[in-house]
């Protein structure tokens, strides 16, 4: 009986995949190449989260160093605005020396606030719209005060009525043209300050998201 012929190493590799029959340089090639992918997909990613995180810093430090100080500076204007009106009306109610004088002293207080709040907020005004509003608002003030200063005049010399009818009839649309004017800048910087939130969380996100993809 003859003997059985050996398999030939061809014959045994049949069948077997062919991972299992690359030889050691093929196999570290593999994986060198495998972790290789690893490294730059971990580097694209902490390249994203670092992108996504100076953009929220970005947005954060905008809010903080120009809408917020401009809602404040917005607000201050528009108290400003309503003390002067009352500081007007003490000038007509007024009826003594002391009276007046008080209430020639708060016109000249609260008409100095203002003028120095708006030129606070003009030096921060970037926005096309911003300087559009402010640059009407200084228009109005300017009647406003010119006017003012018609019915001060009347109120002084006793005629109360006829400052009544400047007050009522050309100041106080004015006030009120003024007093819109303000509210456009403050529903624009809240606006402005939502729109930043809004970014920053969504920036948070993503950095969020690819940190878990870069554990993963």
């Amino acid at each position: 009986m003859t003997a059985s012929k050996a398999p030939e190493a061809d014959d045994l590799r049949e069948g077997v995949p062919k991972v299992f029959l690359m030889t050691r340089p093929k196999i570290k090639t593999v994986l060198n190449l495998l972790f290789g992918g690893m490294a730059l997909t971990v580097v694209i990613l902490a390249a994203f989260s670092l992108i996504s995180i100076r953009t929220m810093h970005g947005r954060i430090e905008a809010v903080s160093k120009d809408t917020l100080p401009s809602v404040q500076l917005t607000k201050e204007m528009d108290t400003a605005l309503s003390d002067l009106r009352i500081a007007y009306n003490m000038h007509i109610i007024a009826t003594d020396e002391a009276g007046t004088a008080e209430a020639n002293k708060a016109i000249a207080s609260e008409r100095k606030r203002f003028l120095d709040t708006s030129a606070q907020y003009a030096a921060l005004a970037s926005d096309p719209k911003e300087v559009a509003w402010m640059a009407e608002i200084q228009k109005l003030l300017t009647q406003y005060i010119s006017v003012g200063e018609q019915m001060v005049a009347a109120s002084a010399s006793g005629d109360d009525q006829r400052a009544k009818i400047i007050l009522q009839q050309e100041m106080r649309p004015l006030s009120t043209a003024i007093a819109a004017a303000i509210d456009n800048i403050v529903e624009f910087n809240l606006d402005e300050a939502d729109e930043a939130s809004q970014a920053s969380a969504a920036s948070y996100g993503s950095t969020i998201s690819a940190a878990v993809a870069a554990r993963c």
